[in-house]
């Protein structure tokens, strides 16, 4: 049903919400608020369901991305423009799926300086969303972390790197996390809004 979706793709905090807004003022182009796909599921729990979409040759997954086409084209079918152009974020997450639901998909791969992200971040930290935990560097440079491996696993199926075990990061017996000067003066420079260009401009 949607046709040529346009997909934001990137990291929390690094300026989709601006360019989300940006592109959404083209007469042309719809941008909705936020829409994590994977929040929007379809449960096939009983025998029952089961076995009638066996018998039509369909798994959740192929009824979940019917879903989401159609919640898509609705969508857009109703803002009387003609190509959508999503911004969540998550979506990152399961860009190969994306990519098998709409083969004729655009993408945007939206880049921000890692110490930006961090330094806005932790700005923007709610502890509500994480287990009431407070931000600091540490525990978003590890929510980070673990989020670029489930947006790249290894291919050869390896773990990927402990925190400790990646360039300018150290960690230590305890636990305790600690940067050399080459991540920690980025990180400053961001977190006190000084590093040039890369300030809180739409940070979303």
């Amino acid at each position: 049903m949607l046709v040529a979706p346009v997909f934001i793709f990137c990291s929390a905090r690094s300026g989709s919400t601006l360019l989300r807004v940006i592109l959404g003022s083209h007469s042309q182009l719809y941008a909705p608020p936020e829409l994590p796909l994977t929040h929007l599921g379809v449960r096939a729990e009983t025998r029952w369901i089961q076995a009638s979409l066996e018998a039509l040759g369909l798994t959740t997954d192929d009824v979940e991305n019917m879903l989401w086409d159609r919640l898509l084209a609705d969508a857009l079918a109703r803002s009387g423009k003609s190509t959508v152009v999503v911004k969540t974020p998550a979506n990152v997450l399961i860009w190969r799926r994306i990519a098998d639901i709409w083969p004729d998909a655009r993408f945007i791969f939206l880049l921000r300086h890692p110490a930006a992200v961090v330094g806005s971040l932790c700005k923007s930290w709610n502890p509500d969303w994480h287990n009431g935990q407070a931000a600091t560097p540490d525990r978003v440079i590890k929510y980070l972390l673990r989020r670029m491996g489930q947006v790249h696993p290894d291919p050869n199926g390896k773990p990927q790197p402990s925190v400790g075990e990646r360039p300018g990061l150290h960690q230590d017996a305890g636990g305790l996390l600690t940067m050399n000067q080459e991540v920690v003066g980025p990180l400053q420079r961001a977190s006190a809004g000084t590093q040039a260009g890369l300030g809180e401009v739409g940070g979303g």
